[in-house]
């Protein structure tokens, strides 16, 4: 029937297409490319038959930050489909730390290939349910403010983590040390990038090392007498990066020159806090010993090719003291592959950005494009 003067056409419903798709389409092609937070919002806020379709997506990449409601996490979490993608958990509130581990538990059983979790600090609350962790899966493992226990019997480790990042966790074991070492050790043929900072111990610090001889990427930021970080590093022979900061080296005058010859092969350093004359000028005497690090690190530049593979080198928040400028000349003169050497200076130095610049005007250059700046704060020379 033709529509009568002044009425308007009925207009047919738009067809829901993605609704005659198969489930399988929708959950593993549709709704597995988004991230979870949009596949919950999107079944929300769809027809019924997509309510509750979320919970059957495969490989959800999880990134639960700041959340509202943090006492729904537990649940979220449990009916997420498995195995998931890449969990991410921060912005924890300080009154749900003593959940972190229950979301472990429901995290672990679904075989994640990527872990991150941060909570605030104090306290590091345990994660024995990490263990749980699929060791095969487990290629990316980040930890922050929280405490390991020590392994249950049998826990061979993480054999396939490519990424361990471990900031400010506390090893409960009573081998703890042990325990660090051997986490490393069993990831050896897999691990590309390691990042320790500020790990700390039950009891007494033994003396553990790093045995990681795929290594690319390191990043240290430990004081190495109370952590027990052996000076022996090992063959890091594929390193290419490497940020240091061990800022009691110098207390006992050891030894580093295996240490410091672990890093030989870096193309990338930043050096920082390495050097205790590095406050000489400010706040020594004429009393202060003479660190040995940079004598050490002087001594073995032109025999053990500390520096043959160096393009780009940065020293973090020095004074400027005579030890360091003559460690500046030494890298300049040694890297013959040397683009870029930035210094950034302490606040409290007594020399400026043009006075450190002076001092280098007219030395030997291994690499004559190489670039050499004095940073304090956004000036540079």
């Amino acid at each position: 029937m033709l529509p009568t003067a002044g009425s308007e056409p009925q207009r047919a419903a738009p067809a829901d297409l993605l609704a005659g798709l198969p489930e399988e389409i929708l959950t593993g092609h549709v709704l597995a490319g988004l991230p979870a937070r949009d596949v919950v919002r999107t079944s929300v806020l769809s027809s019924r038959p997509w309510r509750n379709l979320w919970e059957s997506v495969p490989n959800l990449d999880v990134d639960l930050d700041g959340v509202r409601g943090w006492d729904s996490a537990a649940a979220f979490l449990q009916h997420c489909a498995a195995p998931v993608g890449r969990v991410r958990i921060r912005g924890v509130p300080r009154s749900h730390c003593h959940l972190a581990d229950d979301w472990v538990r429901l995290v672990a059983g679904k075989s994640p290939p990527s872990l991150s979790l941060a909570l605030p600090s104090p306290p590091a609350a345990a994660l024995p349910s990490l263990f749980a962790c699929d060791p095969n899966a487990l290629a990316e493992l980040k930890l922050e403010s929280c405490g390991l226990p020590s392994p249950p019997s049998g826990f061979a480790g993480f054999r396939s983590l490519i990424t361990l990042d471990l900031d400010n966790v506390v090893l409960y074991g009573e081998r703890g040390w042990a325990q660090l070492e051997a986490m490393i050790a069993a990831t050896a043929p897999t691990l590309e990038q390691l990042r320790l900072a500020d790990i700390a111990f039950r009891g007494v610090a033994g003396d553990w090392a790093i045995q990681a001889p795929n290594l690319r990427r390191l990043v240290l930021r430990l004081c190495i007498g109370s952590s027990g970080l052996s000076r022996d590093l090992g063959s890091l022979p594929k390193l290419e990066y490497a940020s240091v900061l061990l800022c009691d080296l110098d207390k006992d005058n050891r030894d580093c020159t295996r240490l410091l010859t672990a890093l030989s092969s870096v193309r990338e350093l930043e050096l920082g806090y390495f050097d205790s004359a590095t406050y000489q000028d400010t706040f020594g005497d004429e009393n202060t010993p003479v660190s040995s690090i940079a004598e050490q690190m002087l001594r073995l530049l032109p025999d053990a090719g500390l520096v043959r593979n160096l393009e780009y080198f940065y020293m973090n928040r020095i004074s400027c003291s005579p030890n360091d400028m003559n460690f500046i000349k030494h890298i300049v003169l040694y890297a013959r592959n040397l683009k870029l050497a930035s210094m950034d200076l302490f606040e409290f130095s007594t020399k400026t950005t043009v006075d450190a610049a002076r001092e280098l005007i007219g030395i030997e250059k291994g690499s004559p494009a190489a670039e050499v700046c004095f940073n304090r704060g956004d000036f540079c020379v």
